[in-house]
């Protein structure tokens, strides 16, 4: 596996994962985050999604010996066109991924049906450019149109890099 980049241990830290915990990752590209998420759950299990069959490749290649100690199963397909168990997943995670940005309706209604009531959703997100500030506050916009509530924000200065960090909790009662 090739060296992880600072920022996904940074995002580890402030996820404050649980043995127990049940994850979803929307976008999981090569799997870096995976590595860091999956050693730290005993009884939790994670799924990881990404549209890209490339990705995927890569991302089980990175985690073969959670995949095969069950604690880590991969989706190839689009998170608006995946059928994922309603309330069966207490945090969602997704890094640079733009349906938080675009509007995309379908997809977050895929993640709001999917985390549990009360469940985080952790957006992280490292634009290539310097307008993080206008970027975090597009996505806040957005899940908070949708049953979220954002919990807290951090931006660069507090993550030490270049991006940003919404939390929110899923504020829908069934």
């Amino acid at each position: 596996m090739k060296e992880i980049p600072d920022r996904f241990y940074r995002a580890e830290k402030l996820i404050q994962l649980k043995p127990h915990d049940n994850i979803l990752e929307v976008g999981c590209g090569t799997g870096l985050l995976l590595s860091l998420i999956c050693p730290v759950l005993v009884t939790g299990k994670v799924v990881a999604v990404d549209s890209s069959a490339a990705m995927i490749k890569m991302a089980r290649k990175n985690n073969e010996k959670c995949e095969k100690e069950g604690r880590i199963s991969f989706i190839n397909e689009n998170i608006a066109d995946t059928l994922l168990e309603k309330s069966s997943f207490d945090k969602v995670v997704s890094f640079n991924l733009n349906i938080f940005l675009k509007s995309n309706i379908p997809a977050i209604e895929i993640i709001s049906q999917a985390l549990k009531p009360g469940g985080d959703l952790y957006i992280f997100y490292q634009p290539p450019y310097s307008s993080t500030v206008a970027i975090m506050n597009t996505a806040i916009d957005f899940i908070s149109q949708h049953q979220f509530e954002i919990i807290q924000k951090f931006t660069g200065s507090e993550l030490k890099v270049p991006a940003f960090c919404v939390h929110a909790k899923n504020i829908k009662t069934t």
